[in-house]
């Protein structure tokens, strides 16, 4: 059979900083760069499409937490952030009995009926189809950083730069060019393979009858490969992609604007490509719709090219709502289900949650908000208010506080009823903000007749202390 798999690849190393993206062992792909990602890597739901005779698109339950795809002949793979594998479609070989321990994976590739995994230890799991001895990983299973396969062949890169070849003998698969150093990816065609290397070059090996592996002038600049079936490509720091061999259904012609790629992937006779701003471009065979993107096209964040069907995953995070009421924080959504007037939408997995404890005073907010969608009050100088201000029939709490509601709305019989800054007017029985209402002759009367009283009655108490 002369069709080719899936091969996705991303790079950080040599890209500018415009194009810089996440990459290295948490694709599954056919490229990765010497070294190994900390930290968590985006994540989101896979996206399938193309022929699905044998389920290859169907895709899991629980379409969540994924962070790389691989596409084989008929079957698929996902690797989610936990470092767990999901597989499905065509199990005739065995290709999606899944590995026991499924845990520690940091990267996947798909060969037409054989699977490779990498697990965070730096050695290689491999199972199915094993014909050739595809699933056979040569001794010392360690320090692999990268793993590719393809057809009826696997490779691995190790740690110091070397390329380790096993599987089908024939085409020179396994005759990895000398110097075997120096490199930073590899690529798996049908028969046919490429590795790229630290200074922008890439060297490949394997069937040229197609000139798949006579690399373009020149050949440098190149910070990721892939390999189709009878055609490659290469991804330039400049965000270009350079594609040669094969050419029989348009795979080795880019579209145009031929700029801001960030991720190539080849299938054995159609192309993706995956840009800056999350659209995906596809050119070549489409007999099955595998170059059909599925609207909306945006958001992507990895591509797999398998034979005749496709995948990808769209980033996930959370939906927030805005009005601070409950935060409507939904883990694992599609930017896109973001549609409410009131969600914004995080590439986290949850919402920057705000305590959703009602502030009766309102502290440390603005008016309009008490943190569970109730507002507070109107303050037109932005100013924090205090809600209890000159409310309740009582302004024991009150302060001088712009936002305070206007005078009449508290209620009061002497000063000590109101609180500090706020006068008590008797005449009218509320509580005031300064400056407070100037008295009536008749309340000056009352007070100048409260005092004398006051005076009097102090002098009274004064001799009665007297001594006889």
């Amino acid at each position: 059979m002369r069709d080719s798999i899936s091969k996705t690849v991303r790079a950080e190393q040599l890209i500018p900083a415009g194009l810089r993206v996440l990459v290295v062992v948490w694709m599954f792909a056919t490229f990765a760069v010497a070294g190994v990602v900390h930290g968590q890597p985006p994540q989101g739901a896979i996206v399938a499409w193309g022929d699905n005779l044998h389920g290859q698109t169907t895709l899991p339950t629980s379409n969540t937490g994924f962070v790389a795809v691989a596409a084989g002949l008929s079957h698929s793979l996902g690797l989610r952030v936990n470092g767990s594998i999901d597989a499905w479609g065509n199990n005739l070989a065995g290709q999606t009995n899944l590995p026991n321990p499924n845990a520690d994976f940091i990267a996947i590739s798909a060969g037409s009926r054989h699977n490779l995994g990498l697990k965070a230890d730096g050695s290689v799991v491999a199972w199915g189809d094993n014909f050739f001895g595809q699933v056979d990983v040569p001794a010392p299973n360690a320090d692999f950083i990268a793993i590719a396969a393809n057809e009826n062949h696997s490779l691995g890169l190790k740690a110091d730069g070397s390329v380790v070849a096993w599987g089908y003998p024939d085409n020179g698969l396994n005759n990895v060019p000398t110097p075997n150093e120096g490199f930073i990816g590899i690529a798996a065609g049908s028969y046919h393979s490429m590795g790229l290397k630290s200074d922008g070059t890439i060297v490949a090996w394997g069937s040229g009858d197609s000139g798949q592996t006579s690399v373009p002038a020149p050949n440098a600049g190149f910070i990721g490969v892939a390999a189709g079936g009878f055609h490659s490509l290469g991804l330039k720091a400049d965000g270009s992609v350079v594609a040669w061999g094969l050419n029989s259904d348009g795979q080795a012609s880019v579209p145009a604007p031929n700029s801001q790629f960030i991720a190539i992937a080849a299938g054995p006779r159609y192309s993706l490509g995956l840009k800056t701003d999350g659209s995906i471009v596809g050119w070549g065979d489409n007999d099955l719709g595998q170059t059909n993107i599925p609207p909306p096209n945006a958001g992507f964040i990895a591509i797999a090219a398998g034979v005749n069907h496709t995948l990808a995953i769209k980033q996930t995070g959370a939906c927030c709502d805005t009005n601070g009421a409950d935060q409507g924080c939904r883990e694992s959504v599609l930017q896109t289900d973001c549609s409410d007037s009131d969600d914004t939408w995080t590439g986290n997995s949850t919402c920057a949650e705000v305590s959703c404890e009602c502030i009766p005073d309102c502290a440390g907010r603005e008016c309009g908000d008490d943190g569970c969608g109730v507002s507070c009050g109107t303050c037109d100088d932005g100013d924090i208010c205090t809600i209890d201000i000159c409310s309740g029939g009582s302004c024991l709490h009150g302060i001088i506080d712009p936002c305070c509601p206007p005078s009449g709305v508290c209620s009061c019989s002497s000063q000590d009823e109101c609180g500090f800054g706020f006068c008590c007017n008797l005449a009218t029985g509320i509580c005031e903000q300064p400056p407070c209402s100037i008295p009536t002759m008749g309340e000056w009367g009352l007070i100048v007749l409260a005092l004398l009283l006051l005076v009097g009655a102090k002098l009274a108490f004064s001799r009665a202390r007297q001594p006889a």
